[in-house]
């Protein structure tokens, strides 16, 4: 039985490990076994570091329309370093807010620039 469940194992971890996902953490519970998976990825505080105005222009290109706080959740930072790069991108014309306060998000503004993120990816 433990050599079946070790590899399983194995293959969780690596699955995590090849999609960058925070590594799962793995229990003995009463009468069973429990795994528990994070849905979100691991952001390395290098990446962090190195975040900047494209990264934050490709993931509104991909995740249209999105709002400064989700994008401040995906890349662990704080919103008000991610409102300091919206600002750059909407001074620049790249993107723009629709809709209301409320209910709206950023949305890339030109398909050339929707075109020069997705190939970058």
């Amino acid at each position: 039985m433990l050599n079946i469940r070790c590899s399983g194992i194995l293959r969780i971890k690596n699955f995590c490990a090849e999609y960058n996902l925070i590594e799962p953490k793995f229990e003995d519970i009463q009468k069973g076994f429990q795994v528990t998976l994070y849905k979100t990825k691991h952001v390395n505080k290098l990446d962090t570091l190195n975040l900047g105005v494209n990264q934050v222009l490709e993931f509104i290109a991909l995740n249209q329309p999105t709002k400064s706080k989700n994008i401040a959740v995906y890349f662990s930072v704080t919103q008000r370093t991610i409102e300091r790069y919206l600002k750059q991108l909407k001074d620049s014309e790249k993107i723009e807010f629709k809709g209301e306060t409320k209910a709206g998000g950023y949305y890339v503004k030109s398909p050339r620039t929707k075109f020069l993120v997705a190939t970058s990816v």
